[in-house]
């Protein structure tokens, strides 16, 4: 006895889109039973018209043979001007397979020795119950015969299939196991499991990989390798067979949105060639400003890497350039997750030649073998912006992205009282009042809008208000926040320009307050 599989994930696939493994088991039935076949033979010189019947079950379907035959499903062509036996035949096991009824319980074949021919009937499931028998004419040009003998299948008691999910990640490197599930089959032995929430669940627990603000992360939560221990279960009293494993497979946090997932695969969806493209949503050429944190994330999805780095090609308005390399993070196994700051000011870009003013720069990843990966492009813009705010989330493909607004805002906030009445045994005093508050909360709110910017980014706001992680970076600090608009518009047909406008709140309530020198003042959005 044994279980094989139907479908099997890829060696990578993302969390949250379907992780499917289809099992298949021989041990259902201790005994499988046999279909009833029966051979239908019509002489080739038989009349134009006749009638027979075909009984089983309590089903009894009284089928004519006749030179025009109706749609109805119960008449089959008479031989007429057809050539051959064969020919014949091949109509007549069109006509009966054309019968509702007969179609859903049998399938109608032909076969032959050369010189005759006849129709096969063969059940589709095994089972006495599907045995036929036949009535017709005796006059030597229609019989039906048993050429096989129905067999009931007898199954196995409180059949199940067992599954563990085992599961280690970078963080936590000795395997652990997150379930253990029986799961019910089909009359064929089928199960199926789809590992997408179980995975994504385990990958989730135990936070994000927040990027750092300057040094690359390599992630420890975001990437599990997993596989599977399974097993036949049965018998009256249940006993779980001998456990085997799947192979060992990569699940990345994030996915495809449903749109996309039938045309996109990993890790096809992240190689352009022989090089690596980031998991971004991004365009490939985007302004950025100074102050701006920017991510790249990385994926070895081809190979280990030795010496794996990043390395920018600053460009200046005097026409000069400089490469530098950044971000040694040293040897990486296939399919680790690296996360890259790249934004100018956080890597110290301005500091390498602070006479000259940068008028854009590349960000590309090489280790010993070479460039690795794409080239990313980022145009730098000088312009004031009073009213700018950055949101850090992760995105829908599982890497940390930033979407900037320079639209104007508002504040507001709402305030959470709970209060007890108070009594004074006195009587009252206008100074005490009747009620004393003990517990007194704010909970923060903004309503911002995006500033007109490129049709392709205003569509990536999209992706924000998906994010499982958002953050605002201002003042030197990163706040946690959650939008909180249910409706978003987004694009007016026939408009050149683009924008959005939206509302979020802080994920945290302040019972206090404290004077915030820097509330009025505009400063970049560096993190001291």
């Amino acid at each position: 006895m044994s279980i094989s599989f139907l479908k099997q994930p890829a060696d990578l696939s993302f969390s949250r889109n379907p992780v499917v493994y289809q099992l298949k088991s021989d041990a259902l039935y201790k005994q499988a039973g046999k279909p009833f076949t029966g051979k239908l033979f019509i002489d080739f010189y038989a009349p134009d018209f006749f009638t027979f019947s075909l009984a089983y079950g309590d089903q009894k379907l009284q089928v004519t043979v006749a030179p025009n035959p109706d749609d109805s499903g119960y008449q089959l062509p008479a031989r007429g001007n057809t050539p051959t036996a064969e020919a014949w035949m091949n109509q007549i096991a069109d006509g009966l397979n054309g019968n509702f009824n007969l179609n859903r319980d049998f399938l109608a074949t032909v076969d032959g020795n050369g010189t005759d021919y006849w129709v096969v009937i063969t059940a589709r499931r095994p089972g006495a119950v599907y045995t036929i028998t036949a009535t017709g004419p005796t006059d030597g040009y229609f019989a039906f015969n048993q050429l096989q003998a129905a067999e009931e299948r007898i199954p196995n008691p409180n059949f199940r299939i067992y599954y563990e999910l085992w599961t280690y990640t970078p963080e936590s490197p000795v395997p652990a196991m997150q379930c253990g599930i029986y799961l019910d089959v089909d009359d064929n032995g089928v199960a199926s499991i789809d590992l997408g929430d179980q995975l994504s669940g385990m990958l989730q627990a135990g936070g994000f990989d927040q990027p750092d603000y300057t040094n690359a992360l390599v992630n420890q939560k975001s990437v599990c390798r997993y596989y599977l221990r399974y097993a036949e279960v049965y018998g009256s009293v249940q006993v779980i067979r001998q456990l085997k494993s799947t192979a060992t497979r990569v699940a990345l946090l994030g996915g495809f949105s449903k749109e996309l997932q039938a045309g996109l695969s990993l890790p096809s969806a992240f190689q352009a060639g022989s090089l690596l493209k980031f998991f971004t949503a991004a365009p490939a050429y985007m302004s950025v400003v100074p102050e701006q944190a920017q991510y790249l994330t990385l994926v070895l999805l081809n190979s280990a890497s030795y010496d794996l780095h990043l390395r920018f090609v600053i460009y200046f308005t005097d026409g000069s350039s400089q490469i530098v390399g950044r971000h040694e993070v040293g040897y990486q196994e296939k399919y680790n997750k690296i996360t890259f700051p790249v934004g100018l000011m956080q890597n110290g870009l301005h500091t390498y030649q602070p006479d000259k003013i940068i008028s854009r720069y590349e960000v590309l990843a090489a280790d010993q073998s070479g460039v690795i990966t794409e080239t990313r492009n980022y145009q730098v813009n000088y312009d004031y912006l009073p009213y700018l705010r950055q949101f850090v989330y992760l995105g829908s493909l599982g890497a940390y992205e930033t979407l900037t607004t320079y639209g104007k805002g508002s504040t507001q906030y709402e305030l959470t009282m709970q209060s007890a009445e108070r009594v004074s045994p006195a009587g009252f005093k206008l100074i005490a009042g009747e009620q004393v508050n003990y517990a007194s909360s704010l909970v923060h709110s903004e309503s911002v809008a995006s500033g007109y910017q490129g049709k392709a980014v205003i569509r990536q706001f999209r992706d924000l208000a998906l994010s499982l992680d958002q953050l605002l970076w201002r003042k030197g600090r990163i706040y946690p926040v959650a939008l909180s608009t249910n409706s978003i518009k987004e694009f007016k047909d026939g408009a050149g320009l683009y924008a959005v406008s939206f509302e979020f709140g802080y994920r945290f309530s302040d019972e206090l307050y404290t004077v915030d020198s820097q509330d009025d003042q505009y400063q970049p959005f560096l993190i001291q």
